[in-house]
């Protein structure tokens, strides 16, 4: 079948998706990230939205926009470094491996792209346990309707979920042959995808049925804001479920070559699906921000 290839177009294949892969994940989305605090900054001022600023201190807002500057800039020097190395890999007529094995430097590139998202997150955790520190509201509003899962993904997409991870792991496990002759790597696979999944429907439970993790938050915004999260934890199952399928069909028909693109590929849909879906939800000009003014 790989005779029947052309190389150059599976050049053009990997250079293409390695290309969306630069641009989207450290010029794309960090640029809307950075522009959504700063929206944030230059609408809801400290002096008019105080419990929107835990532990405020001067020139907060400042620091927060030199932060998120510095925060594109090392994305942007992140895209250049791998721009560089796609020139060095033509002008060093680099042609993949037909047997795979290239998607690991796929892989150590997507790292090092999430190392600012990294940062950032574990500033958003932070920024939320102020927030909760400084609650000091004691009274929690209920609503008197009982949360369902079903009031925030439909049936059809759990089951299309769990179909495709039984399908995956019925297709996977095919070919290994007895249990006792499995090798590690099959053991550490199937627990290690089980156990991803396994941990979608804990984090899910807890957003649906735990406490806010933003205090203020309107509960039209928290519904909003659980409802995209569940839904990216499905989509997210579901497609772990395809790529792994895709990926052992290639291995099992000798298209190893294919690899690297099709890794590079699935992660894009990852984010585009995770933290794209939650950005176009979680619309902040739509958000209820009057909840953050102090009420005394």
């Amino acid at each position: 079948m790989l005779d029947l290839l052309n190389p150059t177009l599976i050049l053009v294949i990997f250079y293409t998706v390695f290309i969306c892969q630069i641009g989207l994940l450290s010029v794309y989305y960090p640029v809307r990230i950075a522009d959504r605090v700063n929206y944030v900054m230059d609408h809801y001022p400290q002096s008019d939205y105080p419990n929107l600023y835990p532990n405020y201190t001067e020139g907060q807002e400042q620091r927060t926009k030199r932060n998120m500057a510095i925060f594109k800039a090392v994305n942007f020097g992140i895209a250049g470094l791998g721009l560089f190395i796609l020139g060095a890999m033509i002008g060093s007529g680099y042609t993949p491996d037909m047997k795979g094995g290239d998607e690991i430097f796929v892989m150590i590139f997507f790292m090092l792209q999430t190392l600012p998202m990294i940062y950032i997150q574990l500033r958003e955790v932070k920024y939320y346990k102020n927030m909760q520190k400084q609650f000091k509201n004691p009274v929690r509003k209920a609503g008197l309707k009982a949360r369902k899962i079903s009031d925030y993904i439909s049936p059809f997409a759990l089951i299309t979920a769990g179909g495709l991870y039984l399908l995956w792991l019925i297709y996977f496990l095919s070919e290994q042959g007895a249990v006792t002759t499995w090798p590690i790597e099959v053991f550490f696979t199937v627990t290690l995808i089980t156990g991803m999944n396994i941990a979608y429907i804990l984090y899910c439970r807890r957003m649906i049925f735990g406490k806010k993790i933003d205090p203020y938050k309107a509960d039209k915004d928290q519904h909003i804001m659980v409802k995209a999260t569940v839904h990216v934890m499905v989509i997210s199952s579901i497609m772990i479920s395809v790529f792994l399928s895709a990926v052992e069909f290639a291995d099992r028909n000798n298209l190893e070559v294919f690899d690297p693109p099709l890794i590079s590929f699935y992660l894009q849909m990852c984010a585009v699906m995770g933290l794209g879906l939650t950005l176009k939800t979680m619309n902040i000009k739509d958000m209820q921000f009057d909840v953050y003014k102090d009420e005394n």
